[in-house]
């Protein structure tokens, strides 16, 4: 789903599928569109169709508001993830997303907790809004726990915003060719701790299932999570077993899917 925002007035933009598989978009004239100083665009991107009608979007508001600044809120940046070559023939695929973004001369774009500080380097005029801020909870008796080492700044962040008691650190052995998640160790004892785990992303879930398991979900007082991107591409019937509590956003679902809801899930509305 794509809104655009012009002053006061709020649209969803209309997209559709041509019968050869083509996406199309179109947007409401406004009659006073060669007044407008800032046209704001919002979206959800979900899969390459999702970025496709952006682009059309933001040729849309080019050719109707063609003096207004144009501001992109982006929360969750797909293909983020893969900020790095790993294997001969791969492409680095968040440089040729960013040249994309890039490519509509945006004023601003607005991003939420990106995977890595390649996305907001790759992405001209970027503001990053961190994770640590969309939480309203007491800390101060928690451990922060990184799920890897990639994490531990993110963390580390997070334990010193919140005054929270320390630290934990779990590192992933993976398979880099298949993505694999071959085993998890923790730095720590965690027997009778609060403990919530932090970071950017939930797809399927494994890394975090498989952290619980080594955390251990008996030994520990509580154990949460807080991901700031929920996928949650195979459910989550299987974490809600592992957490006593969810924290996610809206960012990749906008609208969220009735099966994703659960008592045990809080779900931050951006």
């Amino acid at each position: 789903m794509i809104t655009i925002n012009v002053g006061c007035q709020k649209q969803t933009v209309k997209q559709f599928t041509f019968p050869g598989g083509e996406v199309g978009v179109q947007i409401m004239p406004h009659a006073y569109a060669d007044k407008q100083e800032v046209v704001s665009i919002t979206t959800h991107l979900k899969n390459s169709d999702d970025v496709l009608a952006l682009l059309q979007v933001n040729d849309a508001v080019d050719r109707q508001y063609t003096s207004a600044k144009k501001i992109l809120n982006l929360a969750y940046v797909p293909y983020a993830r893969q900020d790095r070559v790993c294997n001969e023939g791969e492409s680095l695929s968040i440089k040729v997303f960013a040249s994309l973004i890039n490519s509509c001369n945006f004023y601003k774009v607005n991003i939420l907790d990106p995977h890595s500080d390649v996305t907001p380097a790759l992405i001209n005029n970027c503001v990053v809004t961190e994770s640590y801020k969309l939480l309203k909870k007491n800390l101060s008796d928690y451990y922060i726990v990184a799920p890897d080492a990639g994490a531990y700044k993110k963390a580390h962040k997070w334990a010193e915003k919140f005054q929270a008691k320390g630290v934990i650190t779990a590192n992933k052995i993976r398979d880099v060719r298949t993505g694999n998640i071959l085993g998890v160790k923790i730095d720590q004892d965690v027997a009778g701790l609060k403990l919530l785990v932090v970071d950017d992303i939930c797809d399927g879930g494994r890394t975090f299932t498989e952290l619980a398991g080594c955390l251990g979900i008996v030994e520990a007082e509580r154990l949460e999570l807080f991901v700031t991107h929920g996928i949650f591409s195979k459910g989550i019937k299987q974490l809600i077993g592992y957490y006593d509590h969810i924290y996610t956003t809206n960012s990749f679902h906008g609208d969220v899917p009735e099966e994703l809801k659960d008592d045990k899930i809080t779900w931050i509305e951006l």
